[in-house]
């Protein structure tokens, strides 16, 4: 933000003048200050940039802009701290609002000026715009999301679904970052944001599927175990179907689609993807009896599916190389696969051997019960155990920082009211050990009770009418 007050060329002046000034002594907020001003351009005043540098650096959060269609050629544009709960709760207060700095992009490719949104601006303020008629996207200067009427959204997806490029990749990782936390927010309906997020079916670059995962992984967390019809991973595949067949399991392609194919992936076979689940069952299996080796990028999906699609024979074959091997990566990643497991009973086995030493490394143990509780399946069965063996657990576990950052942990995957009254009685019997540890982890397991009571349906209902793609 300070950085397009100034301009970029003085702002990096401003800073090197800065560090060649204090380099060889203390310095104080002041001092930036003071080299920020010395090369801040004539109308920059040092009140507004004081006030500007103020606004980012000592108030809490940050704002989301609001943009609603008030004629065929102007909007109005709000702000509000956003809040991903309790959003209504926060009133609107000059201590709130923020120096925003912005850009409107429109349909025809014409840019407006730089435009400002600052504490004494009004609650709503006119902007003038090319047309309401057509997409409009705003460009950001700064940390804030950007919320835009019904139509605007609609418009958006309709175009980038038709051709993506027609907004640039970081704009797209922007929309659709903004539009599903929008969404969980509540002050975006989740049949908007999901009937733009239609759009990621055309989706190959790695920069906007990075932020829709966010997003999307929020929602499969929270209806792994709520979402009967199974919607979601259908609605899941939908999106990846055409990146999936694009980048496939060859480990092969420039290092970003790498990486990207590694996410693609985990998703994919996640949401039950046929193919990627027999390509990681038979990965694994020519690992196993001809010692075919696995692509580094591709061995987290394999062991984890692998392992979810076979039996107990692969699983201890899995088990007895995380025993052998001193290898920290590979280490963490079997650690991880072991929990894929979709057998109850293996599960149980595995957080039982996190209290000996003798089969998993004091060190390993709190890692291993991450795993489990990271699998749907084995939400319940952790939980269990925390309760019923805590004081093994701090006995075995390496320390207390480990145990405070599995309960926290595995409280973001509770999400019914029987796991939320075994917790928080948990909680309450151990609020001595925890401290505020255990607090957070009750307001992370109320909200989220909250959050499907409130929301579930308007989920469901939204991915039940969502257009095929």
């Amino acid at each position: 933000m300070i950085k397009n007050i100034l301009g970029e060329e003085n702002f990096r002046q401003a800073l090197q003048a800065y560090l060649d000034e204090r380099k060889f002594d203390n310095a104080k907020p002041e001092h930036l200050f003071a080299a920020l001003q010395k090369f801040a351009p004539s109308d920059v005043t040092p009140e507004f940039l004081w006030e500007a540098i103020a606004d980012w650096t000592q108030k809490p959060g940050f704002p989301v802009l609001t943009l609603e269609a008030w004629s065929p050629d102007t909007v109005f544009v709000s702000q509000k701290r956003f809040n991903l709960s309790d959003i209504n709760s926060y009133p609107l207060r000059l201590r709130e609002l923020y120096y925003v700095q912005y850009q409107i992009h429109h349909q025809s490719g014409a840019s407006s000026a730089r435009l400002w949104s600052t504490p004494d601006t009004s609650i709503n303020y006119e902007v003038a715009v090319e047309s309401t008629e057509q997409w409009l996207v705003v460009n950001s200067t700064g940390y804030f999301r950007v919320n835009y009427w019904a139509a605007n959204w609609q418009r958006l997806g309709a175009a980038l679904r038709a051709a993506p490029a027609v907004v640039a990749p970081a704009e797209r990782a922007q929309l659709v970052d903004d539009a599903l936390n929008l969404a969980r927010a509540a002050l975006l309906p989740y049949a908007t944001a999901l009937d733009f997020a239609r759009y990621l079916a055309r989706e190959t670059d790695y920069v906007p599927w990075t932020a829709a995962f966010s997003g999307l992984d929020f929602l499969g967390r929270l209806l792994a175990n709520e979402d009967e019809e199974g919607l979601f991973p259908a609605f899941l595949l939908e999106l990846l179907d055409g990146v999936y067949a694009q980048l496939g399991f060859a480990d092969e392609g420039s290092h970003l689609e790498k990486l990207l194919r590694a996410q693609v992936l985990a998703r994919a076979c996640g949401a039950a993807h046929a193919s990627c689940l027999q390509d990681a069952r038979d990965r694994l299996d020519a690992f196993l009896r001809r010692g075919q080796e696995i692509e580094p990028d591709l061995r987290s999906v394999v062991y984890c599916y692998g392992v979810k699609a076979e039996g107990t024979d692969v699983w201890e074959k899995l088990l007895s190389r995380l025993q052998l091997t001193e290898n920290p990566g590979e280490r963490s990643l079997l650690i991880s696969a072991l929990g894929c497991s979709n057998d109850i009973d293996i599960l149980q086995l595995y957080l039982e051997y996190s209290l000996k030493p003798g089969v998993v490394r004091s060190q390993d143990a709190a890692a291993v019960f991450t795993a489990v509780y990271s699998n749907p399946r084995g939400v319940d069965p952790a939980l269990d155990f925390l309760v019923n063996r805590f004081a093994e657990i701090q006995i075995a576990y390496a320390n207390m920082r480990d145990i405070n950052n599995i309960v926290r942990g595995i409280a973001m995957h509770l999400t019914n009211e029987i796991q939320q009254a075994k917790m928080i009685r948990f909680l309450n019997t151990q609020a001595h050990v925890l401290g505020e540890s255990g607090k957070i982890a009750e307001n992370t397991v109320r909200a989220n009770v909250e959050w499907l009571s409130n929301r579930k349906e308007e989920v469901l209902a939204a991915l039940r009418h969502t257009d095929h793609l």
